[in-house]
């Protein structure tokens, strides 16, 4: 499955929003949805279909390579992490 290997960190209405978006995309390959509240993060891989995957709490749990990060997490949260991504050579929008 050729395409980008996108990270989105925060499942909540953005996020959510975002995910359904990336997966409909042709050219992404993989969403991996990371989100403190799991719940919250099952529900979104849930129903976004065969290409969501569940990152885990901080998007740890996206193995593997990432070509780019989609941060939308709470408002204050966004620069230490697009820092981490960047530093990583990752693409990063916030």
């Amino acid at each position: 499955m050729p395409g980008a290997r996108i990270l989105l960190l925060g499942g909540g209405a953005v996020g959510a929003r975002a995910a359904r978006q990336l997966v409909e995309a042709d050219d992404v390959a993989r969403v991996y949805v990371a989100d403190p509240d799991g719940a919250r993060r099952a529900n979104v891989v849930k129903s976004t279909g065969d290409k969501a995957r569940d990152g885990g709490a901080d998007g740890d749990a996206a193995k593997g390579r990432i070509d780019g990060v989609l941060l939308a997490g709470p408002v204050g949260t966004h620069v230490d992490a697009a820092r981490e991504h960047l530093a990583k050579g990752r693409a990063v929008v916030s």
